[in-house]
Order: C-alpha cells, then sequence, then structure tokens
C-alpha cells in the first residue's frame, strides 16, 4: 500500500484494513538524508520476514528518483496476505 499520508495515519490505515497481520512487525523508512541510508534501510527490510514496509515521502523520493530496481526488487519479495 501506498499513500500521500504521514507516517502514523499509513500505520493507522495499514493496520484498521486488515493489511498488517498480528504476527507482522513494522519497519519503518522514513527521515532519509541520501541514498546511502535508503539502500541500508531497504536491505535491511529485504532480510526481514512477516514485516510491513512503511515509507515516509521523502524516502520514497530518494527511492523513486535513484534507487527504483533495488526498491522494487525488495518491495516485490514481499509476501502479500489480505485477511478479511
Amino acid at each position: 500500500m501506498l499513500t500521500g499520508d504521514k507516517i502514523e495515519t499509513a500505520t493507522c490505515i495499514a493496520i484498521s484494513a486488515g493489511l498488517k497481520s498480528k504476527n507482522q512487525k513494522l519497519f519503518f523508512l522514513r527521515d532519509s538524508k541520501n541514498e546511502e541510508e535508503v539502500i541500508v534501510k531497504l536491505n535491511e527490510f529485504k532480510l526481514l520476514d512477516e514485516s510491513i514496509l512503511i515509507i515516509d515521502g521523502a524516502s520514497l523520493e530518494i527511492c523513486l528518483a535513484n534507487l527504483e530496481q533495488l526498491f522494487f526488487e525488495v518491495t516485490m519479495k514481499v509476501n502479500i496476505t489480505i485477511k478479511n
């Protein structure tokens, strides 16, 4: 899920919409100042199981401007399960 909302709002939406299960952890990518920080965080996230990525606008902008391939490689490997 991508949203233009604040991190806190996106977190609440993910939980209330059932996009996050009880066993999943939240992984935040926020307040990134440069590509190196984003690369480190994306690689950290890639190693986790059962985690949800919540990313702020500034970090997403870095991903889409300069790290598009890495961002999509990491996010496409996420296990998506939606429970009703």
